[in-house]
């Protein structure tokens, strides 16, 4: 089984990063079954074990650009995709004022 870190690079090779973000088919994350939400993908593990990992320790993937851009394509597509990205970016605020992870200028 891949982990979070493996599942974003192969995301990347394949470019794509936005099925990643929506958690379709094997880059789906089940949330904890505590979690009472329903929701297709975790979106705190996305970013904490994928996206910051990749950005620590491979700056020349350029991942904080890759997904900003698939943020923005996000919004411009359907209802589902805008929903998916303002969750990114409310998680990606709420880290950068808690537990100080400053990602977005």
């Amino acid at each position: 089984m891949m982990d979070e870190l493996e599942k974003l690079v192969q995301a990347l090779n394949k470019n794509e990063l936005i099925l990643y973000l929506e958690g379709v088919n094997e880059y789906k994350i089940d949330l904890h079954h505590w979690i009472g939400a329903r929701f297709p993908t975790d979106v705190s593990i996305v970013l904490s074990k994928g996206i910051y990992l990749i950005y620590e320790k491979y700056p020349s993937l350029k991942i904080k650009q890759q997904f900003e851009e698939s943020l923005l394509d996000m919004m411009h597509n359907e209802v589902f995709d805008l929903y998916i990205a303002t969750k990114y970016v409310f998680g990606q605020m709420l880290n950068e004022k808690n537990i100080k992870i400053h990602f977005f200028n």
